[in-house]
């Protein structure tokens, strides 16, 4: 037994573990092989309502060619979604997990700016797509291991039909825009909020230059009128 192996026996089979609105991300050893995956959470999978936006999601995400997208196949179980199948190689965190093991690393040089600049540029061609991400928490935005330029996997443009968004946020609401949970009318700029709210957290852990903290302090304002009109505007800003 080698010492990934280890980790994940004593982790109950499973490591690099993150909660996620749609489900439970995590890394465990599969037809011998170690792959990453997406166990929906049983709650969701009898609700109609998601599973017709799941499905759409899996139709539509092998289309998104950016090296900041995660690509998955759906794990079907009597006709219904179930889980979601990693597919690029490589082991993944999110950013909760990299930042529990390794705070230090937001004071590496330029850290700050290759994850505000993958961030926009995945959004960007997202917004192009007519899709928003909506929750960049670091619950949900990813890494490969030993390295820091993001990775975003499910968008959840694709759920905003859920009856209740707060519910489904759970405590990832906070990196959420108001508009969006009060079911209001929703553009790009609740994306510049939601960034807004993960690179706030970045700073959580380290200090923060202060061209950051002005840029985010505006693009977290609870009128979207008062943020950046787009992604861009707010890397500019910094």
């Amino acid at each position: 037994m080698n010492f990934e192996e280890l980790l994940i026996a004593k982790a109950g089979g499973k490591l690099n573990q993150s909660h996620m609105p749609i489900g439970e991300f995590f890394r465990a050893k599969m037809d011998n092989k170690y792959q990453s995956r997406v166990d929906i959470h049983d709650s969701l999978i009898a609700n109609i309502t998601f599973s017709e936006a799941l499905k759409r999601e899996c139709e539509e995400n092998n289309t998104i060619g950016d090296k900041h997208q995660l690509h998955f196949t759906p794990v079907m179980q009597n006709d219904e979604i179930v889980s979601l199948a990693i597919v690029e190689p490589g082991q993944y965190m999110s950013f909760a997990e990299m930042l529990s093991e390794t705070p230090a690393v937001v004071a590496n040089h330029n850290f700050l700016e290759i994850v505000l600049e993958g961030l926009v540029s995945i959004t960007a061609l997202l917004h192009k797509r007519g899709i928003r991400h909506v929750c960049f928490s670091p619950r949900t935005v990813f890494a490969r291991k030993g390295d820091y330029s993001p990775m975003l996997l499910s968008h959840g443009s694709y759920y905003l039909s859920m009856s209740n968004l707060e519910e489904f946020y759970g405590e990832d609401a906070q990196y959420v825009a108001p508009e969006v949970l009060q079911h209001g009318t929703i553009d790009d700029r609740c994306d510049v909020y939601s960034i807004g709210k993960f690179i706030q957290s970045l700073g959580a852990v380290s200090d923060m230059p202060i061209e950051y903290r002005r840029a985010m302090k505006k693009a977290v304002s609870e009128s979207p009128e008062d943020r950046y009109n787009t992604p861009e505007e707010l890397l500019n800003a910094v």
